[in-house]
């Protein structure tokens, strides 16, 4: 057992935990209507019970999380401008201002779950000693 993996978890478990309490969680996997949160949520949970075997795995689990966020927040961003609103009205431009919020959430979410989901995968790869080499 690597200690420096075990406070490693430790510590990003405790910000995660936080997160929860603080109701910042809820409000990140709920406004991502892509989904794209849930999945790199996953792909840390495994990189991180995974981190104590001998798999060089890790950078490549740090990187998918990342395109995932930034999949998720083009996906958002997409959302938000589509839906051809009629924006001479009133009306319209509320309706699109509306949708483009909307869009927005799921880009943000996205985009922050996929960086704190990259930075906790690539700080147990950085502890591993992991290189960057093809395996």
């Amino acid at each position: 057992m690597n200690p420096r993996l075990i406070i490693l978890n430790t510590c990003w478990a405790a910000l995660v935990v936080w997160a929860i309490l603080a109701a910042n969680a809820q409000f990140v996997f709920m406004s991502d209507k892509s989904y794209a949160s849930f999945a790199i949520a996953l792909i840390v949970i495994v990189s991180a019970a995974s981190s104590f075997s001998t798999g060089k795995f890790l950078f490549r689990a740090a990187w998918l999380c990342s395109a995932l966020g930034f999949l998720g927040t083009l996906v958002g961003i997409m959302a938000g401008i589509a839906g051809g609103h009629d924006l001479t009205s009133a009306e319209g431009l509320i309706a699109a201002g509306a949708n483009l919020y909307a869009g927005v959430g799921t880009a943000f979410s996205s985009t922050v779950v996929g960086t704190l989901g990259m930075l906790w995968v690539w700080t147990l790869a950085q502890a591993r000693g992991d290189g960057w080499e093809i395996v």
